[in-house]
C-alpha cells in the first residue's frame, strides 16, 4: 500500500487544523481529553545509542519497532471517536466492544 502523498498530507492536516479553530464542541472536547504517554520515538532511540547493558538494549529496540503501532492505537482510542467514522474506528481496532 502506498503512503499518502505529502501535499495530500499537508492539505488533511490543514483541513483538521481549520476545523479545530472554528468548531468549538469538537475543540472543547479534545481538550478534555488527557495527553498520553510522553515517551517519543527519539528518546527510544536516544537511549538505544546510550544504553550499554545489551538486554536492554534489545528490549529498547523491540518497544522502538512496535512504537507506530502502540502510538497509533492510543491516539486512535484517545480521539478517534471524535474524529472518525464507526467504519475506520472498527477498521482500525479502535471501536469500543459493547
Amino acid at each position: 500500500m502506498s503512503k499518502v502523498n505529502k501535499g495530500n498530507l499537508s492539505e488533511v492536516l490543514e483541513l483538521m487544523e481549520y476545523v479545530l479553530d472554528n468548531n468549538s464542541y469538537l475543540r472543547g472536547k479534545i481538550n478534555k481529553k488527557d495527553i498520553g504517554s510522553s515517551v517519543n520515538k527519539e528518546s527510544i532511540e536516544k537511549s538505544i545509542k546510550e544504553v550499554s547493558d545489551k538486554s536492554v538494549k534489545e528490549i529498547l529496540k523491540k518497544e522502538l519497532g512496535n512504537f507506530d503501532k502502540k502510538r497509533g492505537n492510543e491516539l486512535g482510542k484517545r480521539y478517534g471517536r471524535l474524529l472518525f467514522s464507526d467504519n475506520v474506528l472498527e477498521k482500525m481496532g479502535w471501536k469500543k466492544k459493547v
